[in-house]
């Protein structure tokens, strides 16, 4: 027998021996059987437990995928129900159809803040229509307001004015009535006669004091043929001159002069003044 032979034959009867010793002790000692007996005990029974943890975890993995194939089923079925919502189909990584929907999308985003800026540009248009029109409607109901004040105040201004001749013609009129109360001085008229062959007459007021004015004296043609003016303007004098003759009936019968004046409150008078006839030895 060989050297090495003789050393693995004294070292495995050394572990048999101390396996021997341990499992007597261990009858008698608890804390050897804790130490010694049950690491082993464990590790004899590891080979017929293995087939049942491994079957557990392998059921456990097969219920989680289980769950990820439901849960994948379920989103692609609501990834298809969003696709036929939206009217669309899934596209290969390769595909072209993302590209030309946001090139189309694109071009619909255009046209549409296109079309938005129309339609904001014709509402400030019109906008600003309507601020013109109003501020225009706003300046024409101020000139109109400006025009029926001034109106208003014109009216109120001539209504006073009218107040005022109504008051001051109410006044003249009391004023009247008082002189009229008391009647004026009478003119006494006289007409000097310059004889035969004479033809320059005289109308003379007799009454000192008196207001007369707008004198006119008027005859007959039968009795008088007048070569002057025989009208006055404005306040009479002491007397007034007119030329004229004396017809055939005058100078038989005489003439009967109408002498007619204003007072001096206005109010217009006529008196006959009478010319004797000529001298019998005349005619």
């Amino acid at each position: 027998m060989s050297t090495l032979e003789a050393w693995v034959i004294a070292i495995v009867g050394g572990a048999i021996a101390a396996i021997i010793a341990a499992a007597v002790l261990a009858i008698f000692k608890a804390p050897v059987r804790e130490r010694f007996w049950k690491p082993i005990g464990r590790g004899l029974r590891w080979p017929f437990t293995l087939r049942l943890t491994t079957s557990s975890r392998q059921a456990v993995t097969e219920r989680e995928m289980a769950l990820l194939r439901d849960k994948a089923a379920t989103n692609a079925k609501r990834f298809q129900e969003v696709c036929d919502l939206l009217d669309v189909s899934p596209v290969l990584p390769d595909s072209t159809l993302v590209q030309e929907r946001i090139q189309r999308l694109q071009e619909a985003s255009g046209e549409a803040w296109a079309h938005a800026k129309a339609e904001i540009e014709t509402a400030q248009e019109h906008a600003r229509s309507q601020i013109a029109a109003t501020q225009s409607l706003a300046e024409m109901q101020m000139r109109e307001t400006a025009r029926t004040r001034e109106r208003e105040i014109e009216l109120a201004r001539e209504a006073a004015h009218e107040e005022g001749r109504t008051l001051g013609r109410a006044e003249r009129t009391s004023e009247v009535e008082a002189q009229r109360a008391t009647p004026p001085l009478q003119p006494v008229w006289r007409i000097d006669d310059p004889g035969p062959g004479g033809n320059r007459f005289y109308l003379r007021n007799m009454q000192n004091g008196v207001e007369i004015a707008d004198v006119s004296v008027e005859a007959n043609t039968n009795e008088f043929m007048f070569a002057s003016s025989t009208q006055t303007r404005g306040p009479f004098g002491e007397s007034f001159s007119f030329l004229g003759s004396k017809s055939h009936h005058g100078v038989r019968f005489g003439v009967d002069f109408t002498v007619r004046w204003r007072d001096s409150n206005g109010d217009w008078w006529a008196r006959t003044v009478k010319v004797d006839r000529d001298p019998l030895g005349t005619w």
